[in-house]
């Protein structure tokens, strides 16, 4: 299973709650310059808090992005790899042919198997080797021309 890529967490301040300022209490010219300071004091600190909040998503953005970028590099990476390989197997079809056609006419038992390069690997069977052996040995004993 694949987990989702998800943005870093948020910073706390970006977070914070700030209580709007009440209402001046009175009409007079010092209540309302006193509530637009601190009014304006509120209005800075929510500025700054959504263009904390739009760096943050771009910061997050650019991870993801690059995030994909990385993933992307590495399957064509992969991919390319792949094909040298399947490219590599199919050079190899003549003489895997040609190596199985030997092994069955003389009778020897084998395994093939391959490598994580797809590279082919014979492996004639022991038991069978020896039997192989003796066999030639025996031939080699008895002279074609008197039988002994």
């Amino acid at each position: 299973m694949v987990d989702r890529l998800t943005l870093p967490p948020a910073p706390a301040e970006l977070l914070a709650d700030y209580e709007r300022p009440a209402p001046p209490a009175s009409g007079s010219p010092e209540a309302l310059l006193n509530h637009a300071a601190e009014y304006g004091a509120w209005c800075s600190k929510r500025d700054a808090q959504a263009s904390g909040w739009q760096q943050w998503y771009r910061n997050g953005r650019e991870i993801v992005s690059r995030y994909r970028e990385l993933v992307q590099h590495r399957l064509a990476v992969c991919h390319a790899g792949m094909e040298l390989k399947l490219a590599r197997a199919r050079e190899q079809e003549p003489f895997v042919l040609a190596v199985e056609r030997k092994l069955s006419a003389g009778s020897w038992d084998y395994r093939m198997g391959m490598t994580p390069n797809f590279g082919v690997v014979f492996t004639v069977l022991p038991c069978r080797l020896t039997a192989q052996r003796a066999s030639i040995r025996q031939s080699r004993l008895i002279c074609p021309n008197t039988g002994r």
